[in-house]
């Protein structure tokens, strides 16, 4: 029998550590990222959520609700080129993401662009009453109210409960002679209730003018 002494002196190896398991999760990384663009922005940190939601593009450039808050800070901040860049980027990186491109398309008609937007909505095809009434708005704009009313017809019959979609719609029968239909279409807007005290004027001034 070996004495305790005469045994191997040799220190047993140490248990390997797996660095995988103290390797951060890539998912968690881009969630607390995310996370604290959210909370800066919230708190009225512009350029801090801007920095964070940039730094996690860096990681994941597909992050689209990363690049959807990149984009309107950049736009609240009057930097829009920047922030058409940064939708017109994730849009070459996939065409069919088509929130994106509906931000693209509000952020152009806001600019007076109204060519480009309308060329966006229909290059990416972007479907929903959202993107009925922006169109319906952008061609109302430039005055071509034949156009835009099946938009607004569109829009409304998806969304019957958005008082801006009748509201259009009145506009569009108005000049398009079509008093009684405009009539019914400004009276749904006002039973529904506009929250811009402008706007809920104007439609009860065409309710009066016509009776």
């Amino acid at each position: 029998m070996t004495a305790p002494h005469e045994r191997s002196s040799v220190p047993p190896t140490p248990a390997r550590v797996d660095k995988r398991l103290h390797a951060p999760d890539p998912a968690m990384q881009q969630a607390r990222l995310y996370r604290q663009a959210v909370d800066a922005a919230q708190a009225g940190h512009r350029a801090t959520a801007v920095a964070g939601a940039r730094e996690l593009l860096v990681l994941n450039p597909r992050h689209e609700a990363a690049r959807q808050l990149a984009a309107h800070l950049e736009a609240e901040a009057g930097a829009t080129d920047r922030a058409v860049a940064l939708l017109r980027e994730g849009l070459e990186q996939d065409p069919s993401r088509t929130a994106l491109a509906l931000t693209l398309a509000r952020m152009l008609a806001t600019e007076g662009l109204a060519e480009e937007a309308l060329a966006v909505l229909d290059t990416h095809a972007v479907p929903g009453p959202e993107a009925a009434g922006l169109r319906a708005g952008v061609l109302a704009r430039r005055g071509d109210y034949a156009a835009a009313l099946p938009a607004y017809e569109s829009a409304a019959r998806s969304q019957p409960l958005n008082p801006m979609w009748w509201l259009g719609l009145g506009v569009a029968l108005e000049s398009l002679g079509e008093p009684a239909r405009a009539r019914q279409a400004f009276g749904k807007a006002h039973s529904l209730g506009l929250q811009q005290p402008d706007l809920a004027d104007y439609v009860q001034q065409r309710l009066r003018a016509l009776e």
